[in-house]
């Protein structure tokens, strides 16, 4: 194909337009610019992959599949590199083509824990995990304490990252595909030099106010209480609104392991999020290709009373169109301090709710015994679950992921063990006597220790830290195995335990729930 370019003009501005299709099958790049008939470039600020779709007619030497990359410069500058995800072809010869930036691969599922991470670490992480590159991750100054995601697309444990980042420093960012690698930047330092208003560029304006889509003036999460089989609810309120409005309510059942004060200020921070007009402006402009969503533009509209007349706002959405002329149509949130102006009413009270009874309590028997002397020369409690099998933490603890979970995060398509986390001392014991097979400081497992029961079974201890015992070992209840640890493909300090019946092998079979057989043996 020729080496052509085709251009716009936009209010005087010429642009030089160009779509490259990097053919796999022809290996070699193709100038598609003369053939295509319309463009349309998408972009929002967080939480949705860029998308480029086009129109190319069929031609001589025109060969591309699923999977190539595409590339839409202006003047030489890349506006968007992605992958080609759908094609659709009709009798008239023409093909339409539906392309996606690297984030589309951010929408697959994945469990993690995040303790003590910024927004740029875990995008880090995330990034490196779904093997994807990364560019410039600004650093927020913020440590978020704790980020858990249980089976959440790699998109929604970002934006709520960023969400959660944004309430803490009062800071905006966006993060986006640039020229093929994950990008994070503040707002603040993608100020767009051009003003859209009435009087340039802009051609109409749409201004929407609503109450009808996220907006909740009653704010209820619950949390449930297995000994009363009820739910502890605790409410925030903004009574001005509901008085205005009606009663809007949110409503969320929140992980039992939540304390009160924790809950209420859950609520107390989704009304302020959530109680209030939602506003939001519609632009239809001329085309600027340098425009994306998450960057600031001026504002100039003098006819319209809620805008000042020279207010910067944040792009949310942008949709540019080329066919014959550059044309873009965008969006922007409108926030004003006064709607946070009103006065909170906390309550609690319990409801009804369906309470599933656990199989076993994840909670265990403190025994009346001391400590003693271990043939291994290690201090132990001498207390024992029931009979000779022993949890593997003789502190408090919590399990983070149970047995059998499923999900795409395990190869095996679900959770071969149960994953524990030592909420004071993090030193893991044996939970049978036996003497120890396999000690390996490599692979998915990271540093992990198996160990032969008397009884034929197996246990095997995952991603710790420190590994304490040698192959040979004789082991009791009481041998420290090691110190839990993050070692391997792991998400988070904590301990993989798996128990198998005769010969270790992956998965377990027969499935056995380690912690109901421990509790129960």
């Amino acid at each position: 194909m020729a080496e052509t370019t085709f251009f716009y003009n936009t209010g005087g501005r010429d642009e030089q337009m160009q779509l490259l299709l990097e053919s796999r099958a022809l290996k070699k790049v193709l100038d598609i610019t003369d053939c295509i008939t319309e463009v349309t470039w998408e972009t929002v600020r967080i939480g949705v992959p860029s998308k480029l779709c086009f129109t190319v007619l069929k031609t001589d030497g025109l060969n591309f599949h699923e999977g190539d990359h595409a590339v839409w410069k202006d003047g030489g500058e890349v506006l968007f590199r992605g992958v080609v995800f759908t094609k659709d072809k009709n009798h008239r010869g023409e093909i339409q083509v539906i392309c996606y930036d690297s984030l589309r691969y951010l929408k697959a599922k994945q469990s993690y824990n995040f303790t003590g991470k910024n927004a740029g670490d875990i995008i880090a992480k995330i990034s490196g995990d779904m093997g994807l590159k990364c560019g410039q991750l600004e650093n927020t100054g913020y440590v978020i304490p704790s980020l858990i995601a249980d089976e959440t697309t790699c998109l929604d444990t970002i934006a709520r990252a960023l969400e959660l980042t944004g309430e803490a420093t009062g800071r905006s960012y966006c993060f986006y595909d640039k020229d093929g690698a994950l990008t994070l930047t503040a707002s603040t330092k993608m100020v767009s030099p051009y003003i859209l208003g009435t009087e340039s560029f802009a051609e109409g304006y749409t201004y929407r106010t609503s109450i009808d889509d996220g907006v909740y003036n009653y704010v209820k999460l619950v949390r449930p209480n297995e000994l009363t089989g009820q739910g502890d609810a605790y409410v925030a309120a903004g009574n001005d609104a509901i008085a205005k409005w009606g009663k809007l309510q949110y409503y969320e059942r929140v992980n039992d392991e939540l304390n009160g004060a924790q809950i209420k200020e859950m609520a107390r921070k989704i009304l302020l999020r959530d109680n209030r007009l939602q506003r939001h402006l519609y632009l239809s402009c001329m085309g600027i290709s340098q425009i994306r969503a998450g960057q600031v533009v001026k504002i100039r509209i003098p006819d319209m009373g809620e805008l000042s007349t020279d207010d910067y706002l944040t792009v949310e959405r942008a949709r540019h169109i080329w066919n014959r002329e550059h044309r873009m149509e965008l969006e922007f949130s409108i926030f004003r301090e006064a709607d946070l102006n009103y006065a909170i009413t906390m309550s609690e009270f319990s409801e009804y709710i369906d309470v599933t009874k656990k199989e076993i309590k994840e909670t265990t028997k403190k025994s009346s015994g001391g400590t003693k002397k271990t043939s291994d020369g290690d201090d132990g409690d001498t207390g024992s679950s029931s009979g000779k099998y022993r949890l593997p933490f003789h502190g408090t603890w919590r399990v983070s992921t149970p047995f059998g979970k499923t999900g795409k995060s395990w190869s095996c398509g679900w959770h071969t063990g149960v994953d524990y986390v030592g909420m004071s001392d993090k030193t893991v014991y044996a939970i049978c006597s036996g003497k120890v097979e396999k000690v390996s400081r490599s692979g998915s497992y990271g540093n992990h220790v198996i160990i032969r029961h008397t009884d034929g079974y197996r246990s095997l201890y995952a991603h710790l830290a420190s590994i304490r015992v040698s192959v040979g070992q004789s082991v009791t209840t009481n041998t420290k195995v090691g110190i839990e640890g993050q070692t391997g493909n792991a998400f988070g300090v904590h301990l993989h335990l798996e128990l198998h019946k005769g010969a270790y092998r992956y998965p377990p079979s027969p499935k056995i729930n380690p912690h109901v057989y421990i509790l129960t043996h």
